[in-house]
């Protein structure tokens, strides 16, 4: 398998994961496992597609299943994204 294949494959199986999501929360954290580890095989990075899972426990962050909050530290806006399923905040730097 290629680069460019393995970079297909992961951006399929993120947009699998965001159409169930809600319905079935189960398959879409695998799909974001087999993601996950396709792109660490082949030393693909996610970058913005990062912010829409739990690094953790894999679940993938749709408002149904996360907390959003927007705070100013220092001059710098950050959203704080909060899993509801294993409670871990994830911080991002937006400006």
């Amino acid at each position: 398998m290629s680069k460019q294949l393995a970079t297909q494959y992961t951006n399929e199986f993120l947009n699998l994961a965001k159409q169930i999501a809600n319905e079935q929360p189960e398959r879409a954290a695998r799909y974001v496992e087999i993601c996950r580890k396709i792109a660490t095989a082949f030393n693909i990075r996610l970058s913005k597609r990062k912010r829409e899972f739990c690094k953790q426990c894999n679940a993938y962050l749709t408002p149904k299943c996360a907390t959003y909050r927007l705070l100013k530290i220092r001059g710098r806006t950050c959203l704080f994204v909060k899993c509801a399923k294993c409670r871990t905040i994830k911080k991002i730097i937006l400006k």
